[in-house]
């Protein structure tokens, strides 16, 4: 699940009976629990007493408009070589659905770290800054392929 997947998931959740609550993250993948619990735990201190104002945050939050991910393989060579932080930013900015497959293709304590940062980031980038990021990003890892393809030439 991704990041804003986990924010949504929790939102919803923070809104349900507390037993209805627990029992639905007992099912939950054991990885994601503790991440769902955190944010249904934050969700509830602020307080929001109106399900369906949350909904509804919900709801608007799915209008953002996230530019083209690069492609798979161009994001994973775009991304080499880049701090977790900056990973981080990336996949948050074009990329968020691309997130475990990103983290799956690297060590446990770098995508420990990604994973960690995504959690901390804003769910909404600005849509120049999210594009910029989408065009460094393919730029680079088009840049890492044709390298390696000269190479085999």
């Amino acid at each position: 699940m991704n990041r804003a997947g986990l924010r949504k998931a929790a939102l919803v959740l923070a809104t349900l009976h507390p037993d209805d609550c627990s029992w639905l993250i007992e099912r939950l993948r054991p990885s994601w629990r503790h991440d769902v619990r955190r944010l249904v735990d934050e969700t509830r201190t602020r307080e929001i007493p109106d399900g369906d104002l949350m909904h509804e945050a919900i709801r608007a939050s799915e209008k953002a408009v996230l530019p083209d991910p690069p492609p798979p393989d161009r994001l994973l060579k775009g991304l080499q070589g880049l701090s977790p932080s900056w990973c981080a930013r990336v996949l948050a900015a074009c990329a968020p659905d691309h997130a475990e497959m990103v983290m799956a293709n690297r060590d446990k304590n770098e995508a420990d770290a990604i994973r960690s940062e995504l959690m901390v980031l804003p769910s909404v980038f600005p849509s120049k800054l999210a594009a910029t990021l989408a065009d460094l990003v393919r730029a680079r890892g088009e840049g890492r392929i044709s390298s390696v393809q000269e190479a085999i030439h």
